[in-house]
């Protein structure tokens, strides 16, 4: 299992090498989405990560204690940030393969808390073309 520290380096490295946002990719060709960065930093840091790539997948089945956050204060140096619609919520476009998973939110876009004070979080972003 990655410590923080071990995965806040590869991050930074995974970072250094996206320069531009691909849909399906992990930064490893220069390319990344949202999970895609997580991803490439986990493989970065030395670990596997066989499973699904997308964000709705890793936060049912990869986040320890994934709960809501209502401020910068619940937030740590290097927390997965989700941002999630509801059901019924404009944009609201959750996958079928989850409809049956008990969670029913569409779980959208991920990013990583990489500063507390001031707040940042890192993120790979089509609205914005790569890394934010």
């Amino acid at each position: 299992m990655l410590t923080q520290q071990q995965f806040g380096n590869a991050l930074k490295a995974n970072v250094g090498r996206v320069d531009r946002y691909e849909s399906g990719h992990d930064g490893s060709d220069g390319g990344c989405d949202c999970i895609g960065l997580i991803m490439g930093a986990v493989r970065l840091a030395g670990e596997k990560w066989p499973w699904t790539h997308g964000s709705n997948y890793a936060a049912r089945y990869r986040t320890l204690d994934l709960h809501a956050v209502s401020a910068a204060k619940d937030l740590r140096l290097f927390d997965l940030v989700y941002k999630a619609k509801e059901p019924g919520e404009k944009g609201y476009d959750l996958p079928p393969k989850y409809k049956n998973s008990g969670d029913l939110r569409d779980y959208y876009h991920v990013g990583v808390v990489t500063r507390t004070n001031p707040l940042r979080i890192t993120h790979c972003t089509s609205v914005e073309g790569g890394i934010r």
